[in-house]
């Protein structure tokens, strides 16, 4: 009985632990900009407490949760760095982040960080997010096993692929009636031809990049962003 006692008691002390780390974090969703042309700069680090580093995706855009106390270094190549404070004035838990880098040292970086109303916890459902350097390598993993699975040589075909092939052959024997076909003058057949050519179509797709905010999201950061350069500006 006191055994039970005693794991109860850890069970609520890891959970209460658990609850409080998931209440004092932030989710910050956004993209890295030029300032001038607005064009997403891809693959921009960031790096939160000089000890957590991370890259935008190739269209600019980023996830991670932060806290109170935190703070978050954004740089790219040829652009002035930024720097963002997480501090207690974030009253919400969920936050859309636009940052604005400038090539230009007088022109300082800008970011614009808008509150959201949506759970984070019912947001991580739907997207993984990469909060620590496991995570990140575990889904650096899959995609890697994605993008193998889809590329390498076609070693088996299935029904689809044996139907195109009967009809390429056929074809062949038909436009190339009495004369030598090219496949068999280099000693290759049709089957490795038309694997070849699935193989090369299957090399060009792209790894799926993943969308950390919606396109009125971003129009919306942008539409800000304008809105605080103009309230800049000095009047006439």
């Amino acid at each position: 009985m006191k055994r039970i006692y005693v794991l109860a008691l850890v069970l609520c002390l890891l959970l209460g632990s658990l609850s409080a780390q998931v209440s004092d974090s932030l989710l910050f969703r956004g993209v890295v900009m030029e300032g001038d042309s607005l064009f997403a700069l891809p693959y921009a680090k960031y790096t939160i407490n000089s000890d957590r580093s991370y890259v935008s995706n190739e269209l600019g855009q980023f996830s991670f949760w932060g806290k109170n106390g935190d703070v978050v270094h954004f740089s790219y190549v040829g652009f002035e760095s930024l720097y963002v404070a997480i501090h207690d004035s974030l009253a919400n838990d969920n936050f859309l982040m636009g940052v604005f880098l400038s090539r230009d040292t007088i022109v300082l970086s800008e970011v614009v960080i808008i509150p959201q109303t949506i759970s984070p916890g019912a947001y991580a459902r739907n997207m993984p997010l990469l909060s620590t350097k496991e995570e990140a390598v575990a889904q650096h993993n899959v995609d890697v096993s994605t993008y193998q699975a889809i590329t390498q040589p076609v070693k088996e075909w299935d029904a689809e692929m044996n139907q195109k092939n009967f009809i390429q052959a056929r074809t062949n024997d038909v436009v190339y009636k009495g004369q030598v076909q090219p496949g068999q003058m280099v000693g290759i057949g049709n089957v490795a031809v038309q694997a070849e050519i699935e193989r090369v179509k299957l090399s060009k797709k792209k790894k799926p990049s993943q969308s950390y905010i919606t396109l009125s999201e971003w129009e919306f950061l942008i539409a800000t962003y304008h809105e605080r350069l103009k309230m800049k500006q000095p009047k006439p």
